[in-house]
């Protein structure tokens, strides 16, 4: 007999794994892992479906469908983010991001038109958001600071994952059973993200207020509440007197942050990087070498495994060195890789110097995603949900950017790929001197800027 109220409270079965960081990671991993496999399961196969439907101009639609998609992540993630912070609820929010990512396989599967494919398609969008923004918030819900990179690096490693195998199990579904197969594989993957949703306990003591008349202890003595008490004892206490601020202020607070404004200029620079070389790369592949679809997914393939890797480790040495070391190195070491992609001698050295040039690309994220978790814990009124929103909606402005840019600068000049890969190094450097400046608690320009005490004899 404990707690406020005197009377004995249940312990939920199993509630001690189910509400444990590595538990909840996992599941955050799976998702991002299947958002990733069912978006690069069904691009493969929509020209397909489009010629079977009868229509022309297959690119210019399918390109419609990306821009739907990425269209309703930016759309919905405010709308997330602010009923995530408001009902304090990120386990329900995640379980309706998995209907909505249901609903969006069978309107695909069965899809008629196009336009009934455009409504498929918004739906994906919005469960996208919400695994991105509610998920990555849950993490930094639930698991202590000291820790904390190396947990975001793993749930970020699980996109990697999902690319890594969805084009290649995309196309060879449809090759043997058709269509449908690769939204039946999709929806599979989807099913076992949704048991690891369900059985999510988010920490009920990291919402509770405790007063100085109160111990911790008082609120619950299960032996999950316990265990989680010692491990995680700084989750217990919420402050009780945050202002509740409206959206233009938690934007106002945002953009007044030097830290959050670089950080969120990484994440845009490095997406259109990304994204410019990666729409150009089978163009390219195939003008200098004369590489076929197949071959091309070969080379992605090479560079979607490096990026798997780096992701976790970087997270890792977060919790270590610091972001803003992680963040300057892999930055650095990523430059000269652009260059090496500029030569046209060997098949072998481009598809080496592109798995490099990804490994380092790659893990940029991790360090960029937990700078954002620090610096939101130093904002009042400003929560979790909402910088992840933040993220969500400037890393799809810098994918649409990328692809524009790319395609525009390889078509129109002669030496395309050069120049992108020129500007990429220009964009990386930027975001190295920007990292130098101004990212983490004590900036590393500041470190070596500052005056040097002499200690008196």
């Amino acid at each position: 007999m404990s707690g406020v109220t005197g009377t004995e409270k249940s312990t939920p079965h199993g509630g001690q794994w189910r509400s444990s960081v590595p538990f909840i990671t996992l599941v955050v991993g799976i998702g991002t892992a299947v958002d990733a496999l069912n978006y690069s399961l069904v691009i493969s196969v929509f020209p397909f479906r489009l010629e079977r439907l009868g229509y022309s101009d297959i690119s210019g639609l399918v390109g419609w469908l990306l821009v739907i998609y990425s269209g309703a992540m930016v759309l919905s993630t405010p709308v997330v983010a602010i009923i995530s912070e408001h009902t304090h609820s990120r386990r329900g929010i995640m379980l309706t991001g998995v209907f909505s990512l249901l609903a969006s396989q069978l309107i695909l599967m069965e899809a008629p038109s196009f336009w009934v494919m455009c409504i498929g398609r918004f739906f994906e969008g919005i469960s996208s958001s919400i695994i991105l923004t509610v998920g990555l918030s849950l993490i930094c819900d639930t698991t202590p600071e000291k820790r904390l990179g190396a947990h975001l690096g793993m749930a970020m490693a699980g996109g990697s994952l999902g690319q890594l195998i969805g084009p290649a199990a995309g196309g060879a579904l449809y090759a043997r059973w058709g269509y449908r197969a690769p939204f039946v594989f999709g929806m599979i993957f989807t099913a076992v993200e949704f048991m690891g949703r369900v059985l999510i306990i988010e920490n009920p003591l990291a919402s509770q207020v405790v007063t100085p008349s109160e111990s911790i202890e008082d609120y619950d003595q299960s032996p999950a509440a316990s265990d989680m008490i010692q491990s995680e004892r700084h989750l217990t206490i919420a402050p009780s007197n945050d202002p509740e601020l409206s959206i233009l202020g938690v934007v106002f607070r945002m953009m007044t942050s030097p830290r959050t404004l670089v950080a969120l200029s990484i994440i845009l620079l490095c997406s259109v990087t990304s994204l410019a070389a990666d729409v150009t790369v089978p163009l390219h592949t195939q003008a200098v070498w004369g590489l076929d679809s197949a071959k091309v997914g070969l080379v992605f393939l090479a560079a979607m495994v490096p990026m798997l890797i780096s992701s976790i480790i970087a997270g890792a040495l977060c919790d270590k060195i610091g972001v803003e070391k992680v963040a300057l190195l892999t930055l650095i070491a990523g430059i000269p890789w652009w260059g090496a992609l500029t030569k046209q001698f060997s098949l072998v050295f481009f598809i080496v110097s592109f798995a490099i040039q990804s490994f380092f690309v790659g893990a940029v994220a991790s360090p960029v995603v937990t700078e954002l978790a620090a610096v939101t814990r130093g904002m009042k009124g400003v929560g979790y949900a909402h910088m992840y929103a933040a993220f969500n909606i400037v890393y799809g402005v810098g994918n649409t950017c990328g692809s524009i840019i790319g395609g525009q600068v390889y078509g129109h000049l002669s030496d395309g790929w050069i120049v992108i890969c020129f500007i990429n190094i220009g964009i990386t450097t930027l975001c190295a001197c920007l990292v130098f400046s101004y990212t983490g608690e004590t900036p590393l320009l500041r470190r070596f800027t500052r005056p040097r005490t002499i200690p008196q004899q």
